[in-house]
């Protein structure tokens, strides 16, 4: 709804699982908006990964995001490499 009263903005959809509906509800209403009112939609709860798509779209923390995700990677290889148990 939020996209729709602010043109030129970037809006970034993140369903949240707080009903009976565990989200669907809210990530169908953002997936369907109707053409003319473009909306990034992100996973269930996926506020994580809202922050940093919002951080991508901005030239000073690119290069953060990137370093992050760089090391979020060798941490998961690392862990695999030991015989990742939970």
């Amino acid at each position: 709804m939020t996209a729709a009263f602010a043109p030129g903005l970037p809006v970034i959809g993140v369903p949240l699982n707080r009903n009976a509906l565990n989200g669907q509800d809210a990530l169908m209403s953002i997936v369907q908006m109707p053409s003319g009112v473009p909306v990034a939609c992100m996973a269930i709860d996926g506020a994580a990964n809202a922050a940093l798509f919002a951080a991508m779209m901005i030239p000073a923390y690119r290069d953060r995001v990137i370093k992050y995700q760089t090391e979020a990677q060798a941490n998961v290889e690392a862990k695999l490499a030991k015989g990742f148990k939970k």
